[in-house]
């Protein structure tokens, strides 16, 4: 059986994840401007993709599978130590929790800035404003349900059931990388099977204009499933990649952009989530075999630093704009401009995505990076210490 090369970086895949927070930003602006699902960037009448852009959290489901397999399994290939585990959940922590704190203590400033300003807040914006969930983003269990789902920062209930992804992943590499093709096959239409319960049995919601999707999942306290089966989906493709599983027609351009276009059109058209979440696999696949015009594209700076900001975009962008709210009603200001051209929302939209974007480089430099660093440190230093200990 052939095999790939396991080089440390998958260069390819850094751009997908900044694409992918863009979209759900797009999603974010379209759902905060209007409200649910009355479309200011695009009508829903002519286009359905800004309405569907939260699906692309999925997306970042199954790539952290993916990558997950790549940096880590050599780790766990064959069992799990003590020692190994402890540096793989130090080293996550050390990657996702500077920045989540951060962003909580945001949100808890915005808070207070909003009660000492009596800015009016309606029923559904008091529930964001839990202090009873506080405890709970402390500990990274936001991400299990009612009341806590989407409190605070709202974006960071996938943290929190990410988190305990983590917590799983070094168990359950060795068993899933041992199935032959047959018992992927299987684990695939299980895991599909997952997708279907979720979709079309626990999701039927009147109130949602597609009852029968996966956006309300952050507030009826099954995200955890749903990040379960997509990252299982990115655990079982990196198996199919490191086998070299569909090379000869995924390793190409037209691929690439098959896919794609084809996640594109699904979410244009409404269709099932169902139909998109089954692309992101295969773009993720033909991404990561690449090919001399899709790594042209992928490697160039502005691509590679989208990637590396896709975090921070992820996390600040709510709280930009819910920040400018109450820095308009503090100044005096409509909290919400008022008689805005359809040309003027975007103009709106595109004000916003530039200062999420220079808040994400000031957090992903000064926050993400310095915190990491001085994390990783200090981890590497209790464990000189640990290992220079001699026995009594």
């Amino acid at each position: 059986m052939t095999s790939q090369t396991n080089p440390s970086y998958l260069a390819n895949l850094t751009p997908l994840r900044g694409i992918a927070a863009l979209i759900v930003l797009f999603f974010h602006f379209d759902l905060y401007w209007s409200g649910p699902f009355t479309g200011a960037l695009l009508d829903p009448a002519q286009s359905h993709f800004a309405q569907k852009g939260y699906i692309e959290v999925d997306f970042f489901f199954v790539l952290s599978g993916f990558i997950m397999c790549h940096v880590y399994g050599t780790s766990f290939g064959e069992s799990v130590t003590k020692t190994g585990f402890w540096q793989f959940m130090k080293a996550r922590f050390a990657r996702i929790y500077p920045l989540h704190l951060f962003t909580l203590l945001w949100s808890i400033l915005l808070f207070a800035v909003i009660i000492s300003t009596n800015f009016p807040l309606d029923e559904r914006e008091k529930s964001v404003f839990n202090l009873w969930a506080i405890p709970a983003h402390l500990f990274m269990l936001q991400g299990f349900g009612v009341p806590i789902g989407y409190t605070w920062n709202g974006p960071a209930w996938t943290i929190g059931v990410e988190w305990w992804m983590y917590v799983a992943f070094p168990f359950i590499f060795a068993p899933l990388s041992r199935l032959t093709h047959w018992g992927k096959l299987v684990l695939l239409v299980v895991l599909l099977g997952g997708y279907v319960l979720l979709i079309y049995v626990f999701n039927t919601f009147p109130q949602f204009p597609w009852p029968n999707s996966l956006n309300v999942l952050p507030i009826m306290g099954l995200p955890f499933l749903r990040c379960v089966l997509s990252f299982s989906v990115g655990m079982v493709f990196y198996s199919l990649y490191r086998q070299e599983w569909g090379r000869g027609w995924l390793a190409n351009g037209y691929a690439t952009l098959g896919f794609a276009g084809l996640m594109v059109l699904s979410m244009h058209l409404g269709w099932s989530d169902l139909v998109t979440v089954s692309t992101f696999p295969f773009i993720i696949l033909s991404a990561a075999y690449g090919s001399a015009n899709v790594n042209k594209l992928l490697i160039t700076k502005p691509m590679q630093q989208l990637g590396d900001l896709s975090f921070s975009i992820y996390l600040t962008n709510e709280l930009v704009y819910e920040t400018g709210r109450v820095l308009r009603h503090a100044w005096g200001l409509p909290i919400a401009p008022e008689g805005v051209s359809y040309a003027g929302i975007w103009l709106w939209f595109f004000g916003w995505l530039a200062v999420v974007l220079l808040v994400s480089a000031l957090t992903y430099h000064f926050i993400e990076l310095r915190a990491r660093k001085a994390l990783n440190a200090r981890f590497k230093k209790q464990a000189v210490f640990v290992s220079n200990i001699q026995p009594v």
